[in-house]
């Protein structure tokens, strides 16, 4: 069985003063991908979750039987909220883009990243 981990992140603030975002906090780039915030779980078993969900036609107990011999130690029911999860965030891509537009407007950038998984059996 594998072991959880508890990992801390160092969030880090500009101290240039002429920097626009001086004292606005940054967090560390792979964060997504070791847990969304208040979450137990990053983008990348979210994104696996709903990959043998939806491409594979799996259920959450042949999802959860799947995740067992990749290491990832999770509660059956964690498994049905990760897949309401990724219903909601394809929801969210595909509905609310004025939203989208709107934070990376604000932010003045964006990082386009791509989760891939090897789901075959």
């Amino acid at each position: 069985m594998a072991t959880a981990l508890r990992l801390t992140l160092q969030i880090r603030r500009c101290t240039n003063p002429a920097c626009p975002q001086c004292d606005k906090p940054y967090r560390p780039a792979e964060e997504g991908r070791l847990a969304l915030p208040k979450h137990e779980f990053g983008l990348d078993v979210i994104a696996l979750v709903g990959t043998l969900s939806y491409a594979q036609y799996r259920s959450v107990p042949e999802i959860h039987q799947e995740l067992e011999p990749r290491r990832v130690t999770i509660a059956l029911r964690t498994v049905l909220n990760l897949s309401e999860r990724y219903d909601e965030l394809v929801a969210l891509s595909l509905t609310d883009t004025a939203r989208l537009q709107r934070i990376t407007e604000a932010q003045g950038h964006v990082a386009l990243a791509l989760v891939l998984s090897s789901c075959g059996g």
